[in-house]
């Protein structure tokens, strides 16, 4: 297995979530052996899998586990499952015992192979014999389709028979070099001037720059959902108190733009004036049926050709609106406190250095 971690390193894959068990012996050994590896051991499963996920979206990059075989694989079914449906790359390096194990009531021993289907974008059970350079291919095809369109989980699992090899040492190896084709659409253009831009999870960090330069050059309100962290890059265009403004009445746009993958605010998929979703990802986010339109493109080229009318009444509209629920908000003395009330008087009264972690059911 040393060929295989170094080349998933090789690959700029260099954190490794490892839950303990003693069929991966050899898979937590060349990576703890690794002088580029980053090792972080949680003794759950289920909470390491949560953690890696975290982890690859934190970094954008993927991140990969290694977890001992039966039911211990079972446990990373969950976030399996969420990284297959947010778009973030890992890498899952389950340990399984050989094939003359199976079926034979052995611990720790039952069918791992496909397990994750269908949540996985790749699957391929490595055998208990490889040679150097089938296990250095098989990890650069891992790291390559865990970043395709789209990225995702890849599975590889492997079978080891014993005595395990553990021997640390091995010649270091080279990246293999992935081109990522970019999806361009012919311009598109609206004769509308009254437009949205909806802001939803994007898959690549070059995005957000030109969707924020399109909504300055059309002049048109943005609405970010919690998911893109467009946020942190505040511009004149946002509209940030957009899901109260959409309980009482407000000005129809005339056509809506929604970039990037799925939105948390249920206001804003209710929004259904002339639709357009605009993604390199092939994954239909529509949830309510209101698109009129879906456009598999890059957001990139997408931003930087598409044209409308600017109207420039409409953002200091919204702006307006704006300002006047923001100055609602701050009143926390109101007869009707909401939990928006309670959000804008903790963010107020909260240390600098503290952190808020907020979650549904």
């Amino acid at each position: 297995m040393n060929e295989f971690i170094d080349q998933l390193i090789c690959q700029n894959i260099t954190h490794f979530c490892i839950a303990p068990g003693s069929r991966s012996t050899p898979l937590v050994l060349a990576a703890a052996s690794h002088p580029k590896a980053h090792i972080h051991v949680h003794y759950d499963e289920r909470g390491l899998a949560f953690f890696a996920l975290g982890l690859a979206k934190a970094l954008k990059a993927p991140t990969a586990l290694i977890v001992t075989s039966g039911t211990a694989v079972g446990n990373l079914l969950p976030a399996v499952m969420e990284a297959h449906h947010s778009c973030t790359p890992l890498i899952l390096l389950t340990a399984d015992r050989p094939p003359e194990l199976l079926n034979t009531s052995a611990n720790q021993t039952t069918h791992q192979s496909n397990i994750f289907s269908p949540f996985v974008r790749l699957q391929i059970d490595l055998p208990p014999e490889s040679s150097p350079s089938f296990l250095r291919s098989t990890a650069a095809s891992a790291h390559f389709h865990s970043l395709q369109n789209p990225p995702g989980p890849v599975h590889i699992n492997c079978g080891l028979r014993e005595p395990f090899d553990l021997s640390p040492t091995l010649n270091r190896g080279a990246p293999f070099p992935n081109i990522f084709p970019r999806l361009s659409s012919p311009p598109q253009s609206s004769p509308h001037s009254k437009g949205l831009i909806l802001i939803g999870s994007l898959p690549k960090e070059d995005d957000l720059p030109s969707i924020l330069q399109l909504a300055h050059r059309l002049r048109w309100p943005i609405f970010a959902d919690i998911l893109s962290n467009a946020r942190l890059t505040p511009t004149p265009e946002q509209i940030l108190h957009y899901d109260w403004i959409l309980k009482d009445s407000f000005p129809l746009p005339e056509t809506i733009l929604h970039f990037g993958e799925r939105l948390t605010s249920k206001r804003t998929l209710e929004l259904n004036q002339n639709r357009l979703h605009v993604s390199p990802i092939p994954f239909l986010q529509d949830p309510l049926r209101t698109l009129t339109r879906r456009i598999q493109s890059d957001i990139k080229e997408f931003s930087a050709s598409f044209s409308a009318p600017t109207n420039p009444n409409w953002l200091p509209t919204w702006k307006s609106l704006d300002a006047q629920m923001a100055n609602h908000l701050q009143n926390t003395v109101s007869q009707n406190f909401t939990e928006a009330h309670a959000i804008c008087h903790l963010s107020k009264i909260t240390p600098p250095n503290f952190s808020f972690f907020l979650a549904n059911s």
